[in-house]
């Protein structure tokens, strides 16, 4: 029946984002659902050069295999990203007028948590940090331009949608609730190894970050702030030459600041060290105290030259983004969307998604296939599948943005699962 493809078409558009993102798109109610409640849930990690093999293996508390190890050192570049997201989200929508009306209003309020780990790294400070300093004797191993976000935050949101003539206008403001914070900007920095790897000599220059120390659960509130959300969605043709005409859907997400209260720590680091390493009378006088006597026991005050506490004001990822969707027949649903998302070290982001029916249209109980490519974001390529249910009292869709990096572990890099479910009431 046409009522459940178009109720398809909503929801499943609405997930054509990596990064654990979602669209205020979900929250319209177009046709005579008058309640709709639902969850979304999503894990994702991806990066140019951190392969899932290692990922899996610090997770567990292993070492990671050296084979992983090998293949990790030979993909590293100068500039190198990683990313992970966690996202759970609980929401409610209600249909705000009668049927009727020839404006469609609907309100809804969602409660979201959101943890993001992102990280921005030149090839020398991977390989440091992986195998190292053996590699570097007789030079320096540079590890300017790190830069290490971790942030987590529950956000508390309420928001209207309205429709008239086939446009769709959305926004919702959110109170923010910080949960925890740290981050490392590196402004310089080195390492000199002498050639025969007797001795090093070390400078450093950045600042640290992070929420109060004294704060031990993870829903602790450190930080407050304020963000909003906004769409706008009209009709646009692309492919003329079928019955649908298309959605073209501009969107905004996570607009808004976070003040991490006043607890919060700031490390200036500024200073070098130098060390000359481990010295005995002869290779065989060589043992636990002298090496104990002699380990370095001031490099943190060779670097750290001011601690300071107080509030610090950061702006949250906000993402902008342009999604196009149509219904190019009976059987097949084609979604592409271009996206950035801000303060979080992504490159710009392309996905297509492709919604195939596999039974027949005039059934109550649609079932579907969902493929997914995309480019960009914390890697260069990205391949998922899932499968979508669409049914006249709930919807749902589970799958993975991400299979390439399933394959084989050892090389690749990226995973992507995600569960979304939602009741409507008539």
């Amino acid at each position: 029946m046409k009522f459940h493809l178009t109720a398809l078409i909503l929801f499943v558009s609405t997930f054509g984002f990596s990064q654990s993102d979602f669209t205020l798109t979900q929250f319209t109610l177009k046709d005579s659902t008058k309640i709709k409640t639902g969850l979304w849930i999503e894990q994702s990690f991806n990066s140019n050069v951190i392969n899932n093999s290692v990922v899996f293996n610090l997770a567990m508390k292993n070492g990671p295999t050296f084979q992983s190890m090998q293949n990790m050192k030979n993909r590293v570049n100068n500039s190198n990203r990683a990313g992970y997201n966690g996202f759970e989200r609980v929401y409610y929508v209600q249909k705000l007028n009668s049927k009727s009306d020839s404006v469609a209003l609907t309100g809804f309020f969602s409660l979201h948590s959101s943890r993001q780990i992102t990280a921005k790294f030149g090839e020398d400070a991977l390989r440091l940090i992986a195998y190292g300093n053996k590699e570097f004797a007789g030079k320096k191993a540079d590890v300017n331009n790190l830069n290490v976000l971790l942030q987590q935050y529950t956000s508390i949101q309420f928001g209207i949608t309205r429709t008239r003539d086939k446009k769709t206008f959305g926004i919702a403001p959110s109170v923010v609730i910080g949960n925890k914070m740290a981050r490392v900007n590196s402004e310089g920095g080195f390492l000199y190894t002498s050639p025969i790897g007797d001795s090093v000599y070390a400078e450093a220059k950045g600042t640290f970050s992070q929420n109060d120390t004294s704060s031990k659960l993870a829903y602790d509130p450190n930080g407050i702030g304020a963000a909003i959300d906004l769409f706008y969605s009209m009709p646009f043709d692309i492919f003329r030459k079928n019955e649908s005409i298309g959605q073209l859907t501009f969107e905004v997400n996570d607009l808004g600041f976070m003040v991490w209260n006043k607890n919060t720590l700031t490390y200036s680091i500024d200073g070098n060290y130098s060390w000359a390493g481990f010295k005995a009378p002869t290779l065989f006088d060589l043992n636990d105290s002298i090496i104990s006597s002699q380990q370095p026991n001031d490099i943190e005050r060779s670097f750290l030259r001011k601690t300071e506490s107080g509030t610090i004001n950061a702006m949250l990822p906000v993402r902008f983004s342009v999604r196009y969707a149509e219904q190019l027949n009976d059987r097949v649903l084609l979604t592409a969307n271009l996206q950035q998302r801000f303060f979080s070290n992504m490159l710009p982001f392309i996905g297509l998604d492709q919604e195939i029916r596999l039974n027949d249209g005039n059934k109550p109980v649609a079932y579907n296939l969902r493929f997914h490519e995309s480019f960009g974001g914390y890697n260069y390529a990205g391949l998922g599948a899932g499968f979508s249910v669409s049914a006249p009292a709930f919807d749902l869709v589970v799958g993975s943005r991400n299979i390439i990096g399933l394959t084989n572990p050892e090389y690749f890099s990226g995973f992507n699962v995600h569960l979304g479910f939602h009741w409507k009431f008539f």
